[in-house]
């Protein structure tokens, strides 16, 4: 007699959060993020265009959320780069 077919379990690996983002103003993949948390700051800067942004940060902040604000500071022109963007 024959065993029962078993059914193969498929593991799919979860999405892991980025460490380097996009820049908005310069379009490279080059915005780091570094959160300090005796300052309580996070200061998220673009390594091509000299953009930077220091916001204050809780307890709970990961990279994401200070990349967040970058972008919609960014977007509201609180925020410029030093170089222009002539891509």
């Amino acid at each position: 007699m024959g065993r029962r077919k078993t059914k193969k379990i498929v593991v799919r690996p979860k999405p892991k959060v980025p460490s380097v983002f996009n820049c908005p103003a310069c379009g490279k993949k080059a915005v780091k993020v570094e959160i300090s948390k005796t300052e309580k700051t996070a200061t998220v800067k673009c390594g091509s265009c000299n953009m930077e942004l220091t916001i204050p940060a809780h307890a709970l902040m990961e990279p994401v959320d200070a990349y967040g604000e970058f972008v919609d500071a960014f977007k509201k022109a609180e925020i410029k780069p030093e170089i222009s963007s002539d891509y």
